[in-house]
């Protein structure tokens, strides 16, 4: 006769070592959701439907000018400038100029005054090449000596992010006629059902976490009540303002990679993984073997053929290295890639409420074992705009 061994939903042990148990198991099956929660565990656990924190950006250190060709007075007639904006800006600091394509233009202005949020006053110090539009003006500034007055230098405060919780659960069952089957009676059945549960699990967890779309709990949208979902760093990342990176139907490359790489970069982050699907995923594993100089791999596993490219170097020379990992996400669609500093992408519970296991029986006279994972959580992305970046529109 069998040994029936069902959960002892008693422990307090257990509910914290089912979450360690899950961890352990996202690790196995290479899932990004380990990373995310793994990162979450150093955020604040939180007691609200609505999760808050700050993002930063230093202030800019140069502006585009938004303006056809001008030429700047250098007679004592100021001249007025557009640009897309003038924070950082004001009077006194020189403006060192170049092409939107990086060539020089000897012109070197000076800032008399801003006028407001666009428009700047300019003079200019020396050769008069004109300005043309688009041109970038980057920013250098004199100081007083035995200077005794101080502005601060980095105005722009901190933005506000948030995101909401969300509710899961996953329920095994298995009725008491087969817990106490000859056939079936396995002690370790009901924890071979909870390993099939952590992998639905992941599953419901993992599609929000990419993908979700956020409703308050308890806001009605067309007359339906919501019950409270996350938005996924997919719909975080992929806003206007943010590294975007159009490919314009063109299949994943190393230049498209290596220009949203720069774009991070110039935002003063250092992404460090590639997320993408299945499809993109093969054709980066190409790029060693398609190109007019491939690298060629002898192994001496003569049976072996193929190749797989698990990190991608930057053709940036930055200190410290331009190596992203390359992981699997199969929620993302084919035509877009994701390039992210992990680090800053967290999973987090609400307060008491991380990935734990409870019975489900209502009483003692069911005809069955049921046990549930019950867990809730957000996403947070942090510096969503200037850490991360997406490709588009691939083919």
């Amino acid at each position: 006769m069998s040994t029936v061994k069902t959960v002892d939903f008693n422990d307090p042990l257990k509910i914290r070592q089912v979450q360690t148990a899950f961890e352990l198991y996202l690790k196995w099956t290479n899932n990004p959701l380990a990373n995310f929660l793994a990162n979450g565990a150093s955020w604040t656990a939180w007691n609200n439907q609505k999760y808050e924190w700050l993002g930063s950006q230093l202030e800019a250190t140069s502006r585009t000018v938004n303006w056809a060709i001008v030429n700047v007075d250098a007679t004592g007639v100021w001249t007025d400038v557009t640009f897309d904006a003038t924070a950082g800006m004001k009077a006194g600091m020189q403006l060192l100029l170049k092409t939107s394509t990086g060539d020089d233009i000897a012109t070197v202005c000076q800032v008399v005054s801003v006028t407001n949020g666009t428009v700047a006053k300019l003079t200019r110090l020396d050769a008069n090449d004109g300005i043309a539009d688009n041109a970038v003006a980057e920013f250098t500034m004199w100081e007083d000596e035995n200077k005794t007055s101080f502005t601060a230098e980095n105005s722009r405060q901190p933005d506000l992010y948030f995101n909401y919780f969300q509710i899961f659960d996953q329920v095994t069952e298995l009725s008491d006629t087969i817990m106490n089957s000859a056939l079936y009676g396995d002690p370790n059945f009901m924890a071979n059902q909870l390993q099939q549960a952590f992998y639905l699990y992941s599953q419901k967890m993992y599609n929000a976490a990419s993908r979700g779309f956020w409703a308050q709990r308890g806001s009605t949208v067309n007359w339906l009540v919501q019950k409270g979902t996350m938005n996924g760093y997919q719909r975080q990342i992929n806003v206007a303002g943010g590294n975007l990176v159009n490919a314009s139907s063109n299949p994943i490359s190393k230049t498209l990679l290596n220009d949203l790489f720069q774009a991070i970069v110039e935002d003063w982050a250092r992404p460090n993984t590639i997320i993408t699907n299945y499809e993109q995923a093969r054709t980066i594993s190409t790029f060693n073997n398609s190109w007019t100089n491939p690298i060629v791999m002898v192994s001496p596993e003569y049976m072996k053929a193929g190749e797989v490219v698990r990190m991608f170097q930057s053709d940036l020379p930055l200190q410290g290295g331009t190596i992203t990992n390359i992981i699997i996400d199969d929620k993302l669609w084919n035509d877009k890639v994701f390039m992210v500093d992990i680090n800053k992408i967290a999973l987090i519970p609400f307060a008491n409420r991380a990935t734990k296991i409870v019975s489900g029986k209502v009483n003692n006279l069911a005809d069955w074992e049921m046990t549930v994972l019950r867990w809730e959580y957000t996403l947070a992305v942090k510096d969503a705009k200037y850490s991360h970046g997406i490709i588009y529109w691939l083919n």
